[in-house]
């Protein structure tokens, strides 16, 4: 964070100060006594003293909100705006700063966000370091390669190659956006990509080549993506739309979600597509059909994840109110 002397008229750097891993860079304003006050993933805001060029948290306390939420290994872990994993219900490591998503590979659950850490998830070990933060991640195997692709703020695709009993290696960067990547998915050998600039992309993993690009393709930030099968994607985003990609056709279906879509997820057998809102609801679409066939709404928080649960054949979504709700698919 800079601080600016406008007194003169013309803006003058006075000084920068590194933000803690509390602060949220989005917003600040300048008190009447000359503090500074930002935001904050915590329970309230943050000040800055330009005088002494020191911060006061000591009333920032941890937030309970939940960000993502999976099941691997036999159980269900959930990561937040605290930074704390959780494996079912219970804290099991502090990764000490906001984290977007929770990602289960066959060796380790893995983790990052706003700090641009990468995390194995249940030692806090630190794997990879960012220079901006992590949004989002996928998994998945290629040519007797195991590889997991992040999706950064500041448009990167990062690709790793993962070996057992080694760190993961950075083998390629794909930067085809000018914003945050949002989401990611991969199916028949295509990483499938949405940008919070509305555009979404197809590379082949095989040569990391950009097969297909199309600017616009939600009228508002794209937030979430799932592969369903038969080379098919799903997209939502804040126009309150579903969107199904197939070779050269697009299907649009206006979501009965009264706040912008956050998330989605697809069951195993590729039949039904749950979205979450910023509006608490849950909106479920059957495949077969093509129509809406299920809404709740579980809480008056938003939807932060959505994750099919194989084992107990339901959806789990995460909400920013710190809990977990499960919604089966209606016979």
């Amino acid at each position: 964070m800079s601080i600016w002397d406008v007194s003169s008229g013309i803006p003058l750097h006075s000084q920068t100060t590194d933000l803690p891993d509390q602060v949220w860079a989005r917003a600040a304003t300048v008190l009447a006594n000359g503090m500074v006050a930002t935001g904050s993933f915590g329970s309230t805001y943050a000040l800055f003293d330009p005088q002494t060029q020191s911060w006061e948290l000591d009333k920032v306390n941890a937030g309970h909100g939940l960000n993502d939420v999976i099941t691997a290994y036999g159980q269900v872990y959930a990561i937040g705006d605290a930074g704390k994993v959780l494996q079912n219900g219970q804290p099991v490591a502090e990764l000490g700063s906001l984290c977007n998503f929770l990602l289960a590979t066959p060796e380790r659950l893995v983790s990052g966000g706003q700090a641009g850490t990468l995390f194995d998830a249940k030692t806090a070990d630190v794997l990879y370091e960012h220079h901006s933060p992590l949004n989002c991640g996928v998994y998945f195997e290629t040519q007797s390669r195991q590889c997991m692709a992040i999706g950064t703020y500041t448009c990167e695709i990062l690709v790793f190659e993962l070996t057992q009993g080694a760190l993961p290696a950075l083998v390629h960067s794909l930067k085809v956006y000018d914003n945050a990547i949002k989401g990611l998915s991969f199916s028949k050998g295509l990483l499938f990509s949405v940008c919070a600039s509305t555009d979404i992309a197809w590379h082949q993993v095989s040569d990391w080549s950009l097969v297909k690009r199309i600017s616009h393709a939600h009228d508002k930030i794209a937030n979430d993506c799932c592969a369903i099968g038969e080379d098919h994607v799903a997209t939502v985003s804040r126009d309150r739309t579903l969107r199904i990609w197939a070779h050269n056709k697009t299907e649009i279906y206006p979501a009965p979600h009264p706040k912008s879509i956050k998330c989605i997820a697809v069951d195993d057998e590729k039949s039904h597509i749950l979205t979450g809102c910023y509006g608490g609801t849950l909106a479920m679409f059957c495949l077969k059909t093509r129509k809406w066939t299920q809404t709740e709404r579980p809480t008056m928080s938003g939807i932060s994840a959505i994750h099919w649960d194989s084992q107990n054949q339901q959806f789990l979504a995460s909400s920013y109110d710190g809990c977990i709700y499960p919604m089966a698919v209606s016979a």
